[in-house]
């Protein structure tokens, strides 16, 4: 899916469920980087080889304490709509 997701991060949005790229590497947020460099521990991106792989394909599907059953189902079944339809394009 890499090279998709905005695509598929689109379809989804376009069921009024919200759909973004997920969190940025940890290594990657500057203040975690220094945080971690300062406790002699730093975050070398070439130790984190799936990070890589997996953040290119991987979005954030609405979450949160608020949403109820039926908001869980409608999630899912944009997801799964917008998947079916990734898959047959």
């Amino acid at each position: 899916m890499a090279g998709h997701r905005d695509r598929f991060a689109e379809a989804v949005a376009g069921e009024n469920v919200s759909c973004r790229h997920t969190h940025p590497p940890v290594y990657s947020i500057p203040w975690l980087a220094a945080y971690a460099a300062a406790r002699e521990s730093p975050c070398v991106p070439a130790s984190f080889p799936v990070t890589e792989r997996v953040l290119c394909r991987a979005v954030e599907v609405e979450s949160g304490p608020n949403l109820d059953e039926e908001d869980m189902v409608v999630s899912a079944e944009a997801v799964k709509k917008s998947w079916i339809a990734y898959r047959s394009s």
